[in-house]
Order: structure tokens, then C-alpha cells, then sequence
């Protein structure tokens, strides 16, 4: 997905470096012919199952009109060049076309870059956490409107953190760092784990302000998947480090436990 729409498949859809509609329509054979091939019968039917998506879904998307002010999807930040708005502006779309789909339960995923602020954090740094809290602040006020609001669970995570050392223009590449939760599911207002001292030098530093983490991701995210219907026995499948680690520590996290869309 783009913030437009369906990806399009360019080279089956289009004439490739010119070829002409004969070659077109070879390449198309070709890509999505059987054969006894394992590994190409897998390919043809990735293809073929990529094409049926996009037109299931193009078509539903079309089918709903463009969007405006009035409608409950609508993200202002979307119109105002917040790409990370954009993104959730669609899903707002697909959760709304998510019956007229077939399905049940969704999952997303949306990515903002950026905050690896070697430089400039200053001034930076505050622009981006602005647009991270309007695209989240839109995007829950969408569901809610939508009626949705305690089935959609917003969550964010991280490749690494951040030190909390600067410098001299930035910080540089840390462990530990904080992430947040938001849907009307969530026993909001309340802080999990143990909170860093605010010092450069603590039990939790091993120096240059690096922090060591005292609450896992898989931690963090097992209540969330309990709470979309994953069973218990099926968590050390979803989290393979799970056995390292307290999953029930945080099982207060979300309101309910019982399957979502």
C-alpha cells in the first residue's frame, strides 16, 4: 500500500522498456504459468495472488470515494504534508473497507524516519515528536468516530534508542527507550517499567549516557497480541525470546483480552 492507494504492479500492467503488447503479454505468461518447477509454481502463484489483491482492493477503495472534511477517515495533518499522517490516513480507509474486504482482524504497519539526530536535535528533534503526536492524535480521533476506537490499538517500536549524552549537536546511538500505546482498549495514564534516573551515570548507564533496558519488547507487545487473539500457547511462536523474559509482567496494559478486530 502507498498513501494513494494499492501499489501498481508497473510491468504487468504497463509496455516494459518499450516492448510491445505481444511481449507484454509473454511476460505475463510467463510470470504466472504453472509448471513443475517447485519454486516457479510457488513464484506464479504469488503473482497471481498479488494481482487478485490489487484489484479486490483497488476496486473497494473506489468504490468508497475520495475523501473530505465530513468524513469520519479524515486527517487534516494528511493535507498538510505529514507523510506520517498520509500513511495513517489510509489505514483509517482500509480498517473503514475492512467488512466490505472480508476481514476480520487487520494488522499495519506505518515507518517515520529520521530521528537518527547525529545533528541538529534541537531544533529537529521537536518537529518530528510534533508530527508523531498529531498523525497519532488524528488517527484516534478517527477511530473513534468510526465507532472503532476500543478495536484499534496504536502501538510504536524502534530499531534502537537514543544516548542520553549529547554530543555537541545531537546524541548517538543508544539500547533502552521509551514507547507509548494508544486506543481506547488501553489502561492509559500509567507508566510501565522503571523509569532512568535522570543522571549520565546510574546503575542502568554503562556510560555515555547508553541505557540498559528494564523492560523488553516482548514485554511489552505480549498483552497486545493476547488482546488481537493470540493464545498463550502460540506467544513463544510470536516472541521466540518470550522464556528470557516476564511476559505477564504488563498484563494490565489493555482493558480487554478478548479477540479484536
Amino acid at each position: 500500500m502507498s498513501t494513494t492507494g494499492v501499489s501498481t504492479l508497473n510491468a504487468l500492467n504497463t509496455n516494459t522498456y518499450g516492448s510491445n503488447a505481444a511481449a507484454l503479454e509473454l511476460l505475463k505468461t510467463m510470470s504466472m504459468s504453472s509448471s513443475d518447477h517447485m519454486m516457479r509454481t510457488q513464484y506464479a502463484q504469488v503473482m497471481q495472488r498479488s494481482l487478485d489483491t490489487f484489484q479486490t482492493v483497488s476496486t473497494v477503495l473506489s468504490s468508497a470515494g475520495t475523501m473530505n472534511e465530513s468524513s469520519p477517515t479524515w486527517l487534516p495533518s494528511a493535507h498538510a504534508g505529514n507523510n506520517l499522517s498520509q500513511q495513517l490516513e489510509m489505514v483509517a480507509r482500509m480498517i473503514q473497507q475492512g467488512p466490505n474486504l472480508g476481514l476480520k482482524r487487520q494488522v499495519f504497519m506505518v515507518g517515520v524516519g529520521g530521528f537518527d539526530l547525529h545533528d541538529n536535535l534541537p531544533t529537529q528533534h521537536p518537529l518530528l515528536l510534533k508530527m508523531v503526536s498529531d498523525a497519532c492524535a488524528e488517527f484516534d480521533t478517527a477511530m473513534v468516530k468510526m465507532g472503532v476506537g476500543d478495536k484499534v490499538t496504536t502501538f510504536t517500536a524502534s530499531d534502537f534508542g537514543r544516548t542520553l549524552a549529547s554530543n555537541g549537536d545531537g546524541s548517538d546511538h543508544g539500547w533502552g527507550s521509551h514507547h507509548f500505546l494508544v486506543g481506547g482498549a488501553v489502561n492509559g495514564g500509567r507508566f510501565h517499567g522503571t523509569a532512568p534516573a535522570i543522571a549520565l551515570t546510574h546503575e542502568q548507564s554503562i556510560g555515555g549516557g547508553i541505557l540498559i533496558p528494564t523492560t523488553s519488547l516482548e514485554q511489552m507487545f505480549a498483552p497486545v497480541a493476547r488482546w488481537f487473539g493470540v493464545s498463550d500457547s502460540n506467544l513463544s511462536t510470536v516472541f521466540p525470546n518470550e522464556g528470557h523474559f516476564d511476559i505477564t509482567s504488563l498484563g494490565g496494559l489493555l482493558k480487554q483480552t478478548t479477540k479484536q478486530t
